[in-house]
């Protein structure tokens, strides 16, 4: 049957009858097709009374597109409609017969057909609301309210039932007797609905299963005895009149919450570092060691002993040395004036090219040919010339002094340089190579070999390279090649030398060596140490370790040790040390610091703080940095 007109279309009228299940009212609804439904349901129905099921009906009409509205007498199912969004209205309730003043507080007469029919008290079973639910205001049970036989849905409509919640306060009304006949219905509705097939999934399944547990549920008696309803207790008079908590309450908790938080915080937030600059202990100690080829000691005086290894290993270098011998080169010839006289009776010609010579080997020549006169017959007097020589070699030897070249020729005509040295004569200086150019040559190759080989030892074996080194007094040549770019004599500003060696050596780890001497200094250095700080590393190097003694077959170094080492703080002591100082205030902290032996300075880095300048109680959260 229809009735009425929605979105332009008729509304399919579905009244739910005392026979009807979930299931006949749903298979209903969607048999309607799209046009809408108007849902009534009487207020003595025993379908729809929990939120589930009005779950199940909107999603029924949401899945099928049936615009469903709800008309009903009971506002707490207009309650529970609206609360899914459901189109609701609220229906007059159908007239009941008069019934006795005398009849039981909170029970509603059963809606019977005919007239004269006998009253029997209805159950109003408990709305169960989902807990995922908004709060809403609760349901009104016109069956617990108090009156005589008026019409409740007149007396309490939805708006004063919404209007009073939750201002008054829920007081528990006399429970409503459950009737054996009443009982026997609600189970016969229950029965005929198990007997549908019902789906294995989806809104109608859980609909049913949830009206079936439900209604299975409400009533287990089977007597009419009072089916008690589980208790509600009245609200405390100092929670208020809505529900909510005094401000002194509220204020205390959140003050709780307040000092809670910031324990919390104080105890896990806060940090601090403590940067420590550790004190040293010296080290005045001269410790021997020895590197042999099969690892023993040459004698007890040595500390340890470490094995060498054996190596050969060819180097190859070249060197260059500026010469230092020199070679004087004439350049310049030496001339000078000379003078001639003749005292023979006849005129002479000395030529050209007539050699002149000194006393110190100096050879000279007559550059032009000179006709010296004859002596004069009447006074004797020899005849006089004068002429030019030059020196038959160039250089510095033709350079001689006034009178120092004299003489007289074969012809009888005496020379002399009376008048004058001769002079222009000049020698040009070359570096040539000295012997001594090549023996400092190789000089240099042997003084350098050492470091050659290790060098090249070092680039064989990239590994262990940090640590290498040669025992030197064991290294022996095998072969050896020389060669030079220049002769002896030769005119050269430098020499160089291309010198190839094999040569064979013993080898040593450094780095165990230093480990050892670290555990003998550690040992010496140990009654000066304090408790729970331990040496830091030490360190080999040129500079500390020397060999006083050494043989083809092995080496004894000498470690000079006249030097501080470093403290490190044990882990140990640095957790100890950091429970002491948690929770301490700043002049506790600089008191304990200063009382420790081990530490030189130190500096205090504060971190996260909360309303405290003291060290965090938590001693996990404070850092001691020693800088190792």
């Amino acid at each position: 049957m229809t009735s009425g007109v929605k979105g332009g279309r008729a509304a399919n009228a579905i009244a739910i009858g005392p026979d009807d299940t979930l299931l006949d009212v749903f298979d209903r609804v969607r048999a309607g097709g799209l046009a809408p439904v108007e849902l009534s349901i009487p207020n003595d129905s025993p379908l729809f009374l929990t939120a589930a099921e009005f779950r199940t009906l909107r999603d029924v009409a949401d899945h099928g597109r049936h615009p469903v509205a709800i008309r009903t007498p009971d506002p707490s199912r207009v309650q529970l409609a609206k609360l899914f969004g459901l189109d609701v209205a609220l229906a007059p309730a159908a007239k009941p017969a008069p019934a006795p003043r005398a009849a039981k507080l909170g029970s509603v007469v059963a809606d019977q057909p005919g007239p004269g029919g006998t009253a029997a008290p209805v159950p109003r079973p408990t709305l169960v609301v989902p807990a995922n639910q908004p709060e809403q205001p609760p349901a009104v049970d016109v069956s617990t309210t108090a009156l005589p036989s008026e019409d409740v849905a007149s007396t309490i409509t939805e708006s004063e039932a919404v209007a009073r919640w939750p201002a008054e306060p829920l007081v528990h009304q006399p429970v409503p007797r459950m009737t054996r006949r009443l009982r026997d219905r609600v189970s016969a509705a229950v029965a005929s609905q198990r007997r549908r097939p019902i789906p294995a999934a989806g809104p109608v399944a859980e609909a049913a299963a949830a009206e079936a547990g439900t209604v299975e549920t409400l009533f287990q008696d089977d007597s009419d005895e009072v089916v008690a309803a589980p208790e509600t207790p009245r609200r405390l008079h100092w929670v208020g009149d809505r529900a909510r908590a005094s401000p002194l309450v509220v204020a205390g908790v959140a003050l709780f919450v307040v000092l809670v938080i910031v324990t919390a915080l104080n105890f896990l937030l806060p940090s601090a570092a403590v940067r420590l600059e550790l004190a040293s202990v010296p080290i005045n100690s001269a410790l021997v060691f020895d590197v042999t080829a099969d690892g023993e000691p040459f004698d007890a005086g040595a500390a340890f002993a470490l094995p060498g290894t054996r190596a050969t290993v060819t180097v190859v270098t070249e060197l260059s040395v500026p010469t230092t011998g020199f070679e004087a080169i004439p350049e310049g010839v030496a001339s000078g004036s000379i003078r001639l006289a003749n005292p023979t009776a006849t005129e002479q010609t000395v030529e050209a090219g007539t050699a002149l010579a000194t006393e110190s080997g100096a050879n000279f020549q007559f550059v032009e040919p000179v006709v010296v006169p004859a002596a004069d017959p009447v006074t004797g007097v020899p005849g006089q010339a004068q002429s030019v020589i030059e020196a038959v070699e160039p250089g510095t030897g033709g350079n001689v002094a006034t009178g120092e070249i004299g003489g007289r020729l074969p012809n009888g005509v005496y020379y002399s340089n009376r008048q004058g040295p001769t002079a222009g004569g000049s020698d040009r200086e070359v570096q040539t190579v000295a012997p001594a150019d090549l023996d400092a040559l190789r000089q240099m190759v042997e003084a350098s070999l050492g470091e050659l080989v290790e060098a090249e030892l070092r680039g064989e074996d990239a590994e262990t390279a940090a640590g290498l080194a040669i025992v030197e007094p064991t290294l022996t040549v095998q072969e050896s090649t020389d060669t030079f770019d220049q002769e002896v004599g030769a005119a050269a500003g430098t020499v160089s030398l291309i010198a190839e060696r094999t040569v064979s050596v013993l080898t040593y780890d450094q780095a165990a060596a230093a480990e050892r001497l670290a555990s003998k200094l550690s040992e010496e250095s140990r009654a000066t140490r304090p408790e729970g700080v331990r040496l830091g590393p030490i360190a080999l190097d040129a500079e500390n370790v020397s060999i006083v003694a050494g043989t083809a077959e092995g080496a004894r170094f000498q470690v000079d040790a006249a030097a501080r080492a470093d403290l490190v703080l044990t882990e140990a002591r640095r957790t100890d040390l950091t429970e002491q100082l948690a929770g301490k205030s700043e002049v506790e902290v600089a008191a304990i610091l200063d009382g420790l032996p081990e530490v030189a300075h130190y500096e205090i880095e504060p971190g996260f703080r909360l309303f405290s300048s003291r060290m965090p109680a938590n001693a996990g959260r404070i850092e001691i940095d020693d800088g190792s």
